[in-house]
């Protein structure tokens, strides 16, 4: 699977081998004397902190007043947060509050956030301003070299 074709961030030094019928993830570790010895892993629970700051020179999405009632959803597996909506701005300030997300090694590893801005409608569809997903797992192997 796509999780044993890479190192892990916990353990860079290991070498990843198939799992075993009883583990879901374990590797091979280098041990004294040249030998190698089985680890095993457990799920760990994570945490994914997010917090949307500001917008800066949106599009105008409102023809009549010329400016746009923006907002954001995060996205992270099946957990949504959206911000508050910043009306009649092209440089919206939501400072929000931090958008948690729980979820285990396996997610943080292989589902990219999701970060969409939208322009608030009163009486039809929030239109698309723009969207952006951003890939978690470089995060998590800068953490485990310098932590």
């Amino acid at each position: 699977s796509a999780a044993h074709a890479r190192q892990l961030p916990c353990y860079p030094s290991c070498v990843p081998v198939p799992a075993a019928p009883w583990d879901t993830r374990c590797c091979l570790l280098p041990a004294a004397g040249g030998r190698r010895r089985r680890w095993r892993w457990r799920k760990m629970p994570g945490k994914l902190k997010v917090k949307i700051v500001a917008g800066r020179h949106l599009p105008v999405m409102d023809r009549a007043s010329d400016l746009t009632d923006a907002f954001v959803e995060v996205k992270f597996g099946n957990t949504t947060f959206k911000t508050d909506v910043y009306p009649k701005s092209l440089n919206p300030q939501w400072n929000s509050e931090w958008f948690k997300f729980e979820v285990d090694d396996e997610e943080l590893q292989d589902e990219p956030l999701q970060i969409t801005v939208l322009d608030h409608d009163t009486y039809s569809a929030n239109d698309a301003i723009g969207k952006v997903y951003i890939d978690i797992d470089p995060l998590l192997y800068s953490e485990a070299a310098t932590g």
